[in-house]
């Protein structure tokens, strides 16, 4: 339950989750789940998200390195640049085989934790989790009322995009260290005699 009433209205900025996991498998899922929770609240009226995009921009412009804890006056200060008055932030943890995933609504204005969620799982459940995440996380914000706690296909649909796009990112840039290779046999090929005038 909220410790505290939201802003209204709500300004809401999710950031990237850390990920304290490094395995390598479950690196979509930072970004994966702003996604997914993007596509949720998106059709909440009486909230405004603030686009992934202009975040992540302003979070490189700035230089910041979020060390995940909520205290951090960084956290206020991103939450000012980004003109969000309610942060959603959150970690990613593997113990036991057992992934973890927690968040936190913390109020800008406040520098402090407007409530908290988390879920856990298997493995080999990562969609089952961040959906009860997001679930959860929902159920929080003023949209629970009418909605239920059932989470929408589009939600599902952006995981399961960030799952494909991380995954296909993968193979490209293997794909593109082979082109190189390729590119400088070529090169070699050519030499300074075949090419040259």
């Amino acid at each position: 339950a909220l410790h505290r009433a939201l802003p209204t209205p709500t300004v809401l900025s999710i950031l990237s989750f850390e990920d304290r996991t490094r395995m390598a498998e479950l690196a979509w899922l930072r970004t994966g789940l702003v996604d997914m929770l993007i596509a949720e609240l998106a059709s909440d009226p009486s909230l405004i998200i603030v686009q992934r995009e202009r975040v992540d921009e302003i979070l490189r412009e700035q230089a910041f390195q979020l060390s995940g804890r909520v205290t951090d006056e960084s956290t206020v200060k991103i939450g000012r640049l980004i003109g969000a008055n309610v942060l959603v932030t959150g970690r990613m943890i593997v113990a036991g085989g057992v992934l973890r995933l927690d968040a936190q609504l913390v109020g800008v204005e406040q520098g402090a934790v407007l409530g908290a969620a988390a879920a856990e799982g298997g493995l080999h459940e990562v969609a089952t989790v961040a959906r009860l995440l997001v679930g959860k996380l929902r159920a929080l914000l003023p949209t629970a009322a009418t909605h239920g706690s059932d989470i929408s296909s589009a939600g599902m649909e952006m995981l399961q995009r960030a799952k494909a796009n991380h995954d296909a990112e993968g193979l490209s840039s293997e794909g593109k260290v082979f082109e190189a290779l390729a590119e400088n046999e070529r090169a070699l090929a050519l030499g300074p005699n075949n090419g040259g005038t």
